[in-house]
């Protein structure tokens, strides 16, 4: 009873095998018939339905520590919370993606989901609804600050991509992501930018130990590449990627003009692929296939 007022505060909106399913993984065991027919009715009263932002979350959290505990987190994922991410209804994505936020904090061997738990966050990030795509930043936080080092071959190169992409609300929130990682990889405290310091966008700030053991950790062809897409959406035409993306460089650049003579070769030819008309525009969605750095 108690596991389904959580599913029922998740917002599960009558969709019966998602709401069994999650129930049977969380508890671990076949759900007897008709286990979790009252919350499916329930469901679709309005008046007895928990719709708060913070009732999904705190059903969230503790739905998470019932399916680690259980050693349900493959199920779990597999037949419930991944497809409720794509589910019609607002407040199942929502949902979902709260239960993504805490199962990654709370799943030591998350990482082996990084890759799909990602791809659901990209996809929330994509959403219409300010709600889901506020939550879904917040699990993209959580992904890189739990396993951002880990899985660093998958997350920096797909979060990378996004900052080229073409809707700014994504490119908003990869510049913060990315910054998040390169934080968690460099050891290095975030640099705050103020309005008005926007100005002056090459006054760099990071340190050369972190711009070192971000060359090393990652590879120098890959912080060549980084590099030149931060500073490409420092140029961005939405104010708010720009700022994003000027903090990230302030952070972790330590010299501007040596840095752009690193990765002028990388940054030119960057630039002519993008100008290029054959070129197609990537997926904003899409999580790009690990590379290994080098």
């Amino acid at each position: 009873a108690a596991l389904a007022q959580v599913v029922e505060a998740l917002g599960v909106e009558r969709v019966p095998h998602v709401t069994r399913r999650l129930i049977n993984a969380a508890l671990g065991k076949r759900a007897a018939d008709g286990e979790g027919g009252d919350v499916i009715e329930k469901s679709g009263d309005d008046g007895n339905l928990a719709s708060g932002a913070s009732e999904r979350s705190g059903a969230a959290q503790a739905l998470s520590l019932v399916i680690v505990a259980a050693d349900s987190v493959d199920a779990t994922l597999r037949e419930a919370i991944l497809p409720l991410s794509r589910h019609s209804g607002p407040r199942g994505r929502e949902g979902a993606l709260w239960c993504l936020r805490f199962l990654a904090r709370d799943d030591p061997d998350f990482g082996v989901h990084v890759s799909e738990a990602l791809q659901a966050v990209l996809d929330g990030l994509a959403d219409d609804a300010d709600a889901i795509r506020d939550v879904a930043l917040l699990a993209g936080k959580q992904l890189v600050r739990a396993h951002g080092d880990a899985e660093l071959a998958i997350l920096l190169p797909t979060l990378e991509a996004k900052l080229l992409g073409e809707r700014w609300r994504i490119r908003a929130a990869a510049a913060q992501l990315v910054g998040e990682l390169l934080c968690l990889v460099g050891d290095a405290k975030r640099v705050g930018v103020a309005q008005n310091e926007l100005d002056d966008i090459d006054a760099a700030l990071g340190d050369e130990a972190t711009s070192r053991r971000l060359r090393e950790r990652i590879g120098a062809a890959s912080w060549r590449n980084t590099l030149a897409s931060l500073y490409i959406a420092r140029l961005d035409a939405v104010a708010g990627v720009r700022q994003a993306a000027v903090e990230v460089w302030k952070t972790v650049v330590p010299n501007t003009p040596r840095a752009l003579r690193e990765i002028l070769e990388t940054l030119v030819r960057r630039l002519v692929a993008m100008l290029t008309p054959q070129s197609t525009a990537q997926d904003d969605t899409a999580v790009q296939k690990p590379t290994r750095p080098g």
